[in-house]
């Protein structure tokens, strides 16, 4: 029998509400042919459907030092995790991802390795991953996490906010380089289906190339916005012309309340 296939993201604060749980949720439901578990790590329970486990966010002693930097993701590695043991392994979703076609491929796909992550489109040749969709292995990765809660002041000092740049370079310290997903399986809403700066204004983003299984809203637009056609933000006049996204109807079919 296909082992159990556990599935986990995570919410806290206010930035995304209980529907972007939900919504991934019951589109990963449709795009699995296993045995699943959907866990939830939250400050707030609150409005999850019946079937998503949800759990405390794991413990993160520096928290108070983040400063708004978005840090816990690293408490996923702790090898205590809850609901886990360790060997255990889990796929982890941003809450804005889109479920396009079916998953089960990121649960076959190179079953040995301890961690795989998205090649950050942005980066080019540089070994630094996306963390909207990754794979990990329970214990393995627990010295991401220690090093962070004894080192998380120094770590801001040199990465900001940009927390999956430190999970990319203790995993090149220990791997020598990450494990990525095919190229073809994500696909990035931004980069490879708005338009070009100034085209925003004409053109609706295009669909994502055959063969994507998750459409990947990284960046200021999620699902919701682009369905609508807002800017989630207000921005400068002189930014108008390439702070915007027509509304993009085609993203209901991966994504809707």
């Amino acid at each position: 029998m296909t082992e159990t296939a556990n599935i986990v993201c995570m919410k806290w604060g206010n930035y995304f509400g209980p529907e972007y749980v939900n919504v991934l949720y019951r589109n990963v439901s449709k795009h699995i042919n296993r045995p699943f578990r959907f866990i939830c790590y939250t400050d707030d329970k609150r409005g999850l459907d019946k079937g998503i486990i949800a759990y405390d966010l794991p413990e993160f002693k520096s928290i108070a030092k983040s400063n708004g930097a978005p840090y816990p993701k690293q408490t996923l590695f702790r090898s205590d995790l809850e609901g886990f043991k360790e060997g255990d392994k889990f796929l982890f979703m941003d809450l804005d991802v889109a479920v396009v076609d079916d998953i089960d491929c990121f649960f076959d796909y190179m079953p040995e390795e301890d961690f795989i992550i998205i090649k950050d489109w942005r980066k080019g040749d540089k070994n630094v991953g996306n963390s909207s969709v990754f794979r990990a292995k329970v214990g393995p990765l627990n010295y991401v996490y220690e090093y962070m809660e004894e080192n998380l002041e120094d770590i801001i000092k040199k990465y900001g906010t940009s927390s999956q740049q430190y999970l990319s370079a203790k995993i090149c310290e220990k791997y020598g380089k990450p494990t990525w997903w095919p190229a073809e399986w994500t696909c990035s809403f931004p980069i490879q289906c708005m338009p070009n700066k100034y085209l925003r204004w004409l053109l609706m983003p295009k669909r994502p190339p055959k063969g994507t299984k998750l459409l990947v809203f990284h960046g200021q637009v999620h699902p919701k916005e682009a369905v609508e056609g807002r800017w989630p933000r207000k921005e400068p006049w002189y930014k108008k012309w390439y702070k915007t996204v027509r509304k993009t109807p085609w993203v209901e079919e991966y994504w809707h309340e």
